[in-house]
Order: structure tokens, then C-alpha cells, then sequence
């Protein structure tokens, strides 16, 4: 699931994007997405033909603390402020 929080922080992501990204089928992709978004990590819209999906600062906040968590279990120390850019 991080790996789509990771993909969906890109903004505006179609539910096909973030199959082939992920590298996961369509009926995984929609039980996490609907799992992320019952959690309040993610938002989709419908504009136009198709729905796209994005972080919410929820979401923003759990990537974070997922990166974070990965560079102090491999003793890397403070997340490079390069791999979390919280939107402006």
C-alpha cells in the first residue's frame, strides 16, 4: 500500500497508472484504493471520462512516516528531504 500512496503523491493518477506502476492487477488495486480511501489517505475525483486519485495530507503523512520508518531500520538516518515533497 505504500507503494501506492508513493505513486498516488504524483497527483491526479488513473487507476490504470497506478496498476501498471505498482505492478498489480485491477481487483488488488481497487480493494487498496478502497481500503486507502475509507482511511482518508487518498481522494479520487471524476473529471472527465475517468477517476483519478491523489494524496490527502493523511496520506502525505503516512508516506512520510513510512520512508521514515524504512531509513531508521537501515540505519540511513533523516529521510533526504528530496524523496518526501509535500505539496505547496
Amino acid at each position: 500500500m505504500a507503494q501506492l500512496l508513493e505513486i498516488a503523491s504524483y497527483g491526479n493518477v488513473s487507476k490504470t497508472a497506478l496498476v501498471y506502476r505498482a505492478n498489480l492487477n485491477f481487483t488488488l488495486v481497487q480493494k487498496y484504493l478502497d481500503h486507502l480511501e475509507n482511511k482518508g489517505m487518498i481522494s479520487h475525483s471524476n473529471g472527465g471520462s475517468r477517476a483519478t486519485y491523489s494524496l490527502t495530507q493523511k496520506g502525505w503523512e503516512t508516506l512520510f512516516s513510512a520512508k521514515k520508518a524504512v531509513y531508521e531500520m537501515l540505519g540511513e538516518g533523516p529521510v533526504p528531504a528530496e524523496l518526501v515533497q509535500f505539496p505547496s
